[in-house]
């Protein structure tokens, strides 16, 4: 049960990790890359191509990222049974959330201050 949880911490860490390096700015003149993270080509560029629908799982949404980033950390180092994986899904869509919730308040306090 612990190495389920540490699986799906690391997940998490993973896909918010992801989420935060595709990010790109909004400048004056529409979107840019000037302003964006490493991996922020991607999101311009899939943005571009691909129906909101499909980028929400890929980078855009956190929450909505844990049911398709799930698979990679579910298959490759064991086998699990379908429900498990269901309530693999919902618990880290929880803990995806919870991270972000956290990550939001310190970046509202961060702003706050400066």
């Amino acid at each position: 049960m612990i190495e389920l949880f540490i699986l799906c911490l690391i997940n998490a860490f993973v896909i918010i990790g992801f989420h935060e390096s595709t990010a790109y700015q909004q400048g004056l003149k529409g979107y840019s890359l000037d302003d964006s993270n490493l991996l922020g080509f991607i999101a311009y560029w899939g943005d571009k191509i691909l129906p909101w629908f499909f980028t929400k799982p890929l980078w855009n949404c956190p929450l909505c990222m844990s049911s398709l980033w799930s698979v990679w950390y579910w298959v490759f180092p064991r086998n699990h049974d379908w429900i498990e994986y269901i309530f693999y899904i919902f618990a880290l869509a929880g803990i995806v959330h919870i991270l972000c919730v956290i990550w939001e308040i310190k970046e509202r306090k961060k702003n706050k201050t400066v």
